[in-house]
């Protein structure tokens, strides 16, 4: 398997940035799906560094995969939750009736949603980081 550790850190990283750019725009529903994609490329870039095959959407699964491997901090479990539950209704149109994604999804929650995705992107940064024994 190549080694895509640090290529998949830098796009959740990117993921990252493109949320909280998404503040000034108003643009709630498009961030909570920008924090759940870059929670799951940390992830798996942590399954990657590894050398695990993380497979799958569900952030919940990819960090019961890595337990084995990686010690998370309280709370951690739950920020995963949290953005698993915005993945679906943030991007399809049709995730609720008759209302857009768009209108369903305000500040507060956004927030939240990056702060979530900050918590799973510094735990894999200082995995990735840290020297194996």
């Amino acid at each position: 398997m190549v080694q895509r550790t640090e290529d998949r850190m830098r796009e959740a990283e990117a993921e990252l940035l493109t949320a909280r750019d998404l503040l000034a725009c108003g643009l709630w529903s498009r961030r909570y799906f920008n924090c759940w994609q870059a929670a799951g490329k940390a992830l798996k870039a942590v399954g990657g560094y590894f050398r695990q095959n993380s497979v799958g959407q569900n952030l919940g699964l990819l960090i019961r995969d890595l337990r084995a491997f990686v010690a998370t901090p309280e709370g951690f479990h739950q920020a995963c939750v949290r953005l698993n539950r915005y993945h679906i209704p943030a991007l399809y149109p049709t995730a609720f009736d008759r209302v857009a994604p768009f209108d369903q999804f305000f500040e507060q929650g956004a927030r939240e949603a990056v702060q979530d995705a900050e918590l799973v992107s510094e735990l894999a940064r200082s995995v990735i980081a840290a020297p194996r024994v």
